[in-house]
């Protein structure tokens, strides 16, 4: 399998919620979500939770092993620390102990995660989440079977803050941002700074209560008073009367009912505002939020953001800019997002080391089959193209070995010694050859190259005057070929007439003149042929300047 599937799970308090992930090569699909609502069972009937989560993954995801969880934000004690600490290893080393004193369990029977979203010299701010052992091992047994694997266990709060952590810059312009959750039972309020989770808190309130509220003013079930708070179409604010009596002749309705109905939906949302805005009061300045985001299924009267906006006095915006629109799936794609960020950058539970101790599922090899069977094939190829290898590699050197020397046999005129290397053999007779030459030269009183160069130098006109580009060099016997390129042909004159004044030359030719197309610079390439000057004509000169003078 070369692409990673995973299902995301968000437990609410109604509803599940689920989304299968595809990733692959970097990139991230979304292939389906859906949702089921929750049974409620007796204590005697079972665990609530196990039953439901297997319910809905049996129902929808039945061939899905890798999973994604959240536990729910109610099951956890949340605290705001001021650690007087100014590195990072230092506070999370001592997060435990301060955390100990303001939560009702020990700390040996808690699992505490902490977000540091400050660090200053002498103190540092930290938001900490501690889980009871007992909750932890009810949110993963679900998955302690075989077949499963759980991949990442977080928390509400802290998923769905990824949400703005992942578009702010992009999607999200202010930097100080609210969230606001509104689920069946639960609502979460969360306070962003910079990208960073500072506070986070929730309260009871929801679309549960405005249909439980429903149901006792109108005598009816909670599952027709509950498609009744669902079919609202107009604006709470602004009532569409059209709509209106639509809405009363569906469901038989009074003015009086429609009346009563409105202020319990006003009422609900005021309670979640002046909750909101509590929060909101207990921040900082400098964290207080600019903007606040709305989600969840008790989100989705019409009309809602503009209400709570009012209330508050900050703007109010439901996300437009996610993959789905759907304002229930929220956390679930806060999960997703927060899968995907650096281990670093994470609240996982499963890092733990209780959870570590009881997540029997978290390594098994049935898991890589796929892999170690490529790697299996992949260590069989390498390890066979190795060994061929050398055997081709011997076969070239042993052909290469006689072919040099058959060529030192026909430049040396003799065979090189069979228990010797061909190649060191011909350096050390070319050495000896070229000490014996350099002796020769040397009784000869022949130039060598680097007088032949410093005479060029010294009579090649200067470039200052003229723009001058070298190409190629030959120094052939008593030959000298210069290649090289010029702007204009009238420069070669100049160049010929400098170094005719060199007495190590003669028989100066300029040869091969011809214009480039296409540039503008250093447009004509040309060759200079030079006859070096040797020893014999160099003292008959010698001889013929001194009887001049």
């Amino acid at each position: 399998m070369f692409f990673d599937q995973y299902l995301a799970i968000d437990y609410g308090t109604t509803f599940i919620k689920g989304i299968l992930y595809k990733q692959f090569l970097g990139g991230v699909t979304i292939l389906r979500n859906e949702t089921l609502k929750i049974v409620r069972l007796e204590e005697s009937e079972g665990d609530e939770y196990e039953y439901n989560i297997v319910r809905f993954i049996q129902s929808f995801f039945p061939e899905e092993t890798n999973f994604l969880i959240n536990l729910p934000i109610e099951k956890l004690f949340i605290r705001d620390l001021v650690v007087p600490l100014g590195t990072e290893k230092a506070v999370r080393e001592i997060i435990p102990f301060e955390v100990e004193n303001q939560i009702p369990f020990p700390v040996e029977t808690m699992e505490v995660l902490g977000n540091i979203w400050k660090i200053e010299d002498e103190n540092s701010n930290v938001i900490t989440f501690s889980a009871h052992h007992s909750e932890l091992q009810k949110a993963i047994t679900p998955f302690l079977r075989t077949e499963t694997q759980l991949k990442s266990m977080s928390i509400d709060s802290f998923v769905l803050s990824s949400v703005i952590t992942k578009h702010q810059g992009g999607a999200i312009h202010s930097e100080k941002v609210g969230q606001v959750d509104i689920g069946g039972k639960i609502t979460i309020f969360n306070s962003i700074s910079d990208g960073k989770l500072t506070h986070s808190r929730f309260f009871a309130a929801g679309g549960e209560y405005i249909t439980q509220k429903i149901s006792d003013l109108l005598k009816i079930e909670l599952h027709d008073a509950e498609e009744l708070k669902t079919s609202i179409t107009f604006n709470i604010n602004e009532i569409d009367e059209d709509l209106k009596q639509a809405f009363l002749k569906k469901f038989k309705l009074t003015n009086q009912n429609f009346k009563q109905l409105l202020q319990i939906l006003h009422s609900s949302l005021d309670e979640v505002a002046e909750e909101v805005a509590r929060s909101i009061f207990a921040l900082f300045d400098s964290e207080k939020p600019e903007v606040i985001y709305l989600s969840g299924g008790g989100s989705l009267l019409p009309g809602t953001e503009k209400f709570l906006s009012d209330k508050i006095g900050i703007s109010v915006k439901k996300y437009d800019f996610l993959e789905l629109k759907e304002e229930s799936y929220t956390t679930c794609l806060g999960t997703g997002y927060h899968y995907l960020l650096k281990k670093s950058e994470k609240m996982d539970f499963l890092n733990t080391k209780y959870v570590q101790t009881i997540n029997k599922s978290s390594l098994k090899l049935s898991y890589f089959k796929t892999h170690l069977a490529l790697l299996g094939i992949s260590f069989f190829i390498l390890i066979t193209v190795f060994f061929v290898g050398i055997i081709i590699d011997k076969r070239k050197i042993k052909a290469s070995n006689e072919l040099l020397a058959q060529k030192f046999q026909s430049g040396f005129g003799m065979e090189a010694p069979s228990d010797t290397d061909v190649m060191d053999f011909a350096v050390r007779e070319v050495k000896k050859e070229q000490k014996n030459s350099e002796i020769v030269r040397l009784f000869l009183s022949q130039d060598s190259i680097l007088d032949i160069l410093v005479d060029l130098t010294n009579n090649f006109p200067s470039k200052d005057s003229f723009n001058f580009a070298l190409d190629q060099f030959t120094f052939d016997g008593n030959e000298v070929q210069i290649y090289g390129r010029v702007d204009e042909f009238s420069e070669l004159g100049t160049i010929q007439s400098s170094l005719e004044k060199s007495k190590k030359f003669k028989n100066i030719e300029v040869l091969n003149k011809r214009l480039i197309q296409g540039v503008s610079k250093l447009k004509v390439s040309f060759k200079i042929k030079l006859e070096v000057v040797n020893s014999s004509e160099k003292n008959n000169n010698n001889k013929s300047d001194s009887n001049a003078e």
